[in-house]
This record gives C-alpha cells, structure tokens and sequence, in this order.
C-alpha cells in the first residue's frame, strides 16, 4: 500500500497515536519532583533560605495548624529567616505516599518531619508535624535552566499531637 492511500485510513488514528506519545508516567514524574524535594531538604539541612526559596512559587502558601498562613515568596522567606535563626535546629524528614497527575503537571508529596530545638534549659525540645506539599511543573526559563522543574505552590503542616485530637 503506498503512503498516499494509507493517510485517509491512518489518519483517524494520528490523534490516538500522538496521544499516546505524549502519555506522562506519573511515576516518573514523581521520580523528579522527589529529587527537588530533596534539594529542598538539603538546603533546609545547611540552613540555605535562598536555596529552599529557589523551589516556592512566588505566590505559594504555607499553612501551619495554629499559625498565621504564610503567603507569597516574602512572607515565606521571612519565616524560613526566623526558623533557620536557630543554629542547633534540626529536621529529620520521613516521606509518605505521594501522588502526581497524568498530564505531568501538577503533584502531591507527604511525609512526617521531625524538628530539633534546645529549649532555654538546653533539652531538646522535638515538634513532629505531618504535611502535605502541592508541587507545579515550572514553566518559567529561570527555574527550567537550573534545574529546577517543580515549584511549591502549597504545603500544608500540622502538629501529630494535634493531629491526634482531631
């Protein structure tokens, strides 16, 4: 059959075909946004506020249960200042399910993060917070050319102890 007489019968098929070229492994797309959360980590580990800022949307929100929401780049930053003030904080994060969406753009991420103070009489003083963190794939260049592919746009905190009571 030569190609002029296959198009009027293939072409109805062109749509299926490029659909599924263009189908999202969400695994795969989880597999990426897990590498940016870990930079996240890392830079929250050295106490970097400009490297966790480099992953927030500008007009992303935190929500903490019991706080006042954060929201936008500026108010994020100044509560990532304050937080990192502590030079003996520690976090340790644990990950929990997570979920991304076939078109590849948008993805959710939970986990367990345990944070390490010393009180004023030198004792640890330990906040153990469940969240949820909703990640965008970036579309600005910026973020794109350093290796950045996902933007947080959401996290949501809360205590497990208040958890617990609800």
């Amino acid at each position: 059959m030569t190609p002029t007489r296959c198009l009027p019968r293939c072409l109805p098929l062109l749509p299926l075909v490029l659909l599924a070229a263009c189908s999202i492994d969400p695994e795969t797309t989880l597999e990426t946004v897990h590498l940016t959360e870990q930079t996240v980590i890392d830079a929250f580990d050295a106490h970097d506020v400009q490297g966790i800022m480099r992953s927030y949307a500008d007009d992303a929100v935190v929500i903490t249960a019991g706080a006042e929401p954060q929201v936008g780049s500026a108010a994020i930053r100044a509560a990532f200042e304050k937080t990192l003030a502590d030079p003996g904080l520690t976090m340790e994060f644990t990950p929990g399910p997570a979920w991304a969406g076939k078109s590849g753009e948008l993805a959710v991420t939970t986990g367990t993060t345990r944070y390490t103070t010393r009180a004023e009489d030198g004792e640890p003083h330990v906040v153990t917070m469940n969240n949820q963190t909703v990640w965008h794939k970036a579309t600005d260049t910026k973020s794109r050319v350093a290796g950045l592919g996902w933007k947080i746009v959401s996290v949501y905190n809360i205590a497990q102890d208040a958890a617990a009571g609800s």
